[in-house]
């Protein structure tokens, strides 16, 4: 897979998956791409199965209005063929298989940029889990920050990216609890990206 950057459309896969897209078959493509993932049973996703289904992804989110950063912008229109109610929990779905068992996740973990890797695809559940909006946008901080400091970057943390953790030690007799707050990259990025913690939010469609 020849990646550039840690985007999910950063890669030479990517690219391709939005190229062979046509105006006429959209969503079964997106749709089979999503369901890929599935198809090989217990063992590892390919790489580039698992890089497409996370484009496929990005556009589920996109139809609901809520685009990537580097979403490329000659791309917006195929969204509008992509109407489909169960794509959502697709794309989640798919995006959880990817973080279970995928030869890309080992890729990233491997590379320089896994942090970087780690926040992209924390924003991606983050945006497929969001209500939907009529017009499609890039994102933008719209939250009330809160009062919470983040234990890793130091900023303060937007309310729909808060985290609180309780540390103890747990073979340790009397030992005391700490809470700490964090954004939810922060914590992603730190972790293996086997190891992201997945918040799916409930539908608010339904």
């Amino acid at each position: 897979m020849g990646a550039w950057g840690a985007g999910n459309f950063e890669n030479d896969d990517a690219l391709d998956f939005v190229g062979e897209l046509t105006s006429g078959a959209i969503e079964q493509r997106v749709r089979d791409a999503l369901a890929a993932v599935h198809l090989v049973d217990d063992a590892e996703v390919d790489a580039t199965v698992a890089a497409q289904a996370l484009v496929a992804a990005e556009l589920v989110a996109a139809s609901r209005g809520h685009l990537a950063d580097d979403f490329p912008a000659d791309a917006v229109s195929l969204t509008k063929g992509l109407k489909a109610a169960d794509l959502k929990d697709l794309a989640c779905d798919a995006v959880s298989r990817v973080l279970l068992s995928s030869e890309l996740v080992e890729l990233w973990a491997e590379s320089d940029e896994s942090e970087e890797w780690n926040r992209a695809i924390t924003g991606l559940i983050e945006r497929l889990g969001k209500k939907p909006r009529k017009k499609p946008a890039p994102e933008k901080p719209t939250s009330k920050v809160t009062a919470c400091q983040c234990s890793f970057c130091l900023e303060q943390i937007p309310a729909d990216e808060l985290v609180d953790m309780t540390l103890r030690m747990p073979l340790t007799p009397g030992t005391m609890e700490r809470t700490i707050y964090t954004h939810a990259g922060c914590l992603n990025a730190g972790l293996h990206p086997s190891r992201i913690q997945q918040w799916w939010r409930l539908d608010p469609d339904k």
